[in-house]
């Protein structure tokens, strides 16, 4: 594993809307590799001339707020895990990772990086307007937690063909298919067939985030291995009606066929429009079984909690519920403190 490039990576803050300091890293690497690139008005970063290749694709912004940013220093690897103090941004810099890795002796591999996927995909948005990628055989987004996910046909995102042949491989590294909530692949699946693939990080958006190395050096065979090995074209998916949530100023709204226009709003995809109507039916303080965890990302039974707007499995909720209690102590004994003062 090239340690080395993957804390220069994991070093460099990019918070959506912030993201020049990792996209000049990105393109100062591609020159070293002499790989051509283009970079479009948003920011979006590619190549797509190959033909009969695959696209990896992968997002260069994290939800790291400005105190993260400050504490990147701090990222060490330890006993085979990534970690730090804060939101690491494993998401998705794990894949820019594998990307870079991949590129660096599969100089004619098509790649995306795109910006703002974290506030709704508007990166990869605008990206597809008006393209066309006959020429590309297949996709795979670099972006889902955890070391075993292959999301294809059930988020629609490619064919059933495509996710036999990922699965077959996968078989050999521990991944299945699996389904999962909103990444890049919800863009380029209008274009393409992809699938969106574990890269071994785990609590993403929380400040317990952390990598296993062991896992995405998994990832990063499994994604070269498949493209050594599948070398057919899938037909882009057919996709089904679709149902996106929003909750908003207290009441959930279903909205057909639009996408999500940003994160902070945790506007919620479902499958199946019965699925739809499940959770418009459920309304405050709904409890669910196959909706992931905001926190860490595991599909588990969650509870929804309007006050974030989203929702947290049981753990995460004693986690969030320690912390609460610790910081009232800590109030509490301040203002003891205050009022001896006073007296």
């Amino acid at each position: 594993m090239n340690t080395k490039l993957l804390l220069e990576i994991f070093k460099i803050p990019s918070m959506s809307h912030h993201e020049e300091v990792m996209a000049n890293f990105i393109k100062d690497k591609l020159d070293e590799y002499g790989i051509l690139y283009k970079q479009d008005s948003s920011g979006n970063i590619y190549n797509t001339t190959h033909d009969n290749k695959p696209l990896l694709c992968s997002h260069i912004d994290t939800v790291q707020d400005e105190h993260d940013t400050l504490l990147t220093d701090f990222i060490k690897i330890r006993n085979n895990y990534i970690s730090g103090y804060g939101v690491i941004g494993g998401d998705d810099k794990c894949g820019i990772y594998i990307i870079l890795e991949t590129l660096k002796d599969r100089k004619d591999i098509n790649f995306l990086f795109c910006v703002q996927e974290e506030i709704g995909g508007a990166g990869s948005a605008d990206w597809i307007l008006g393209r066309r990628l006959d020429n590309i055989l297949y996709g795979l987004v670099l972006d889902r937690t955890g070391n075993s996910d292959i999301i294809c046909t059930r988020n629609d995102y490619g064919v059933k063909e495509f996710e036999v042949f990922l699965h077959e491989i996968g078989k050999g590294f521990g991944y299945s298919p699996a389904s999962g909530m909103f990444s890049d692949a919800d863009r380029l699946n209008e274009l393409i067939s992809c699938a969106n693939l574990s890269v071994g990080y785990y609590s993403a958006h929380s400040k317990q985030e952390f990598v296993s190395l062991i896992d995405l050096e998994n990832a990063y065979k499994f994604v070269n291995t498949i493209i050594s090995h599948v070398g057919e074209k899938f037909e882009k998916p057919t996709i089904s009606k679709a149902k996106w949530q929003s909750y908003r100023n207290g009441v959930w709204y279903e909205d057909d066929d639009i996408y999500p226009i940003s994160s902070s709003n945790y506007w919620k995809r479902a499958a199946k429009e019965e699925r739809a109507n499940d959770i418009l039916d459920s309304g405050y303080g709904m409890t669910m079984t196959d909706i992931e965890c905001a926190c860490c990302g595991v599909q588990t039974k969650t509870h929804y909690f309007a006050s974030i707007q989203d929702f947290l499995c049981q753990s995460c909720i004693q986690v969030l519920k320690n912390e609460i209690e610790e910081a009232e102590e800590e109030i509490n004994m301040s203002e003891a403190e205050e009022a001896c003062w006073n007296l």
